[in-house]
């Protein structure tokens, strides 16, 4: 996402520190100084992998966007990247709608 035109996302070593603090959105929005955060949680059965993850605009606390996904755990241990192409393209359309309609309408003009 890092990558997307108009979205600044904070690196690990940024946030780690506010892991386990008990703050609410608006809180740790205002700590980090951004718009929105995502939240997950990550649980594993045997080999079946279930990772539920959350964007919230921290003004509100209400809910951007927010999905399950469920994944067998060898495969995501092989390949991460491609559980991490699924979430960014599910979040891409609403952390950059800009970009997204500027990129459709260029395709839209070239065909």
């Amino acid at each position: 996402m890092s990558r997307a035109p108009g979205v600044r996302v904070l690196a690990y070593n940024t946030v780690q520190h506010q892991r386990g603090k008990d703050l609410d959105s608006r809180s740790l929005g205002e700590n980090l100084l951004v718009n929105a955060i995502a939240v997950g949680e990550m649980i594993r059965h045997n080999d079946e992998l279930l990772l539920h993850v959350e964007l919230i605009d921290v003004c509100d606390g209400s809910q951007l966007w927010g999905e399950q996904f469920k994944e067998h755990y060898s495969d995501v241990l092989e390949d991460p990247e491609t559980l991490a192409d699924k979430i960014c393209d599910r979040l891409r359309p609403i952390l950059a709608p800009t970009a997204n309609s500027r990129r459709n309408q260029r395709s839209r003009h070239a065909a």
